[in-house]
């Protein structure tokens, strides 16, 4: 018995026409082929349905959203209005100065992205960065802001020391440090590890899964945003 392809249509003389390019070819092979051109396409969409998740957490949990949630958090848990000016003053300073910056920079063609996945281009940023941080450390120091804001800033200085000086050799994930930094003040604020892991975990899958870091860069940079806010915060 002669297998039929469903998916194929007779000719008028009785022999059935498989399409361009299956001259030769059984219809069994057809098929199979056909079938592994399906499974293929469905495989790509469903990688790009899966980079686009990525790609938005990314995006919603970058560092920048994180220092907002992080001095967010900290304010919230003192009284008054005093820390919440404090607070706007540092994201003035020390987040949206350098990004505006960063915007700068992307449009003159000097950064490729704003995410600075070009490693050479990391330098200048995060040294930016820095130094506004350290720069707004200085002033809450002077001006006896209130103490926890104090010390987050602080561990945000050394922290972009430490980005600088390992960005000259090793693309530690600055997405992770900044998911772990907020995790842990909402951990050691509010008793539950939970958003501390699950944010974590989910960003470092995130950047592996697009090709951006390693587990090691990943997992560096969250201990390192971690461990700064355990010894200089709380």
């Amino acid at each position: 018995m002669m297998f039929r392809n469903p998916f194929t249509t007779p000719r008028a003389d009785g022999a059935v026409d498989l399409g361009p390019g299956t001259e030769g070819l059984h219809p069994a092979l057809v098929l199979l082929r056909d079938h592994e051109r399906a499974a293929r396409r469905e495989r790509r969409a469903r990688r790009s349905a899966w980079a686009g998740l990525c790609e938005a957490w990314s995006h919603a949990a970058s560092p920048p959203v994180m220092v907002l949630i992080a001095y967010a958090l900290a304010a919230g848990t003192l009284p008054g209005s005093r820390p919440w000016i404090w607070t706007g003053f540092h994201v003035a300073i020390a987040v949206a100065f350098p990004l505006s910056m960063l915007f700068m920079m992307h449009g003159r063609g000097e950064v490729d992205d704003i995410e600075l996945t070009n490693l050479r281009q990391r330098q200048s940023p995060l040294l930016l960065t820095t130094l506004a941080t350290g720069f707004s450390l200085f002033v809450l120091e002077t001006a006896v802001a209130p103490a926890l804001l104090v010390r987050l800033t602080l561990a945000y200085t050394i922290l972009g020391l430490v980005l600088v000086f390992v960005s000259r050799r090793w693309k530690i994930s600055v997405h992770c440090a900044g998911v772990a930094v907020a995790g842990t003040v909402i951990w050691q604020l509010h008793g539950s590890p939970l958003w501390f892991a699950t944010g974590v975990a989910t960003m470092a899958g995130a950047r592996v899964a697009l090709g951006r870091h390693t587990v090691a860069q990943t997992l560096a940079g969250s201990l390192l945003g971690s461990l700064l806010t355990l010894v200089f915060v709380f």
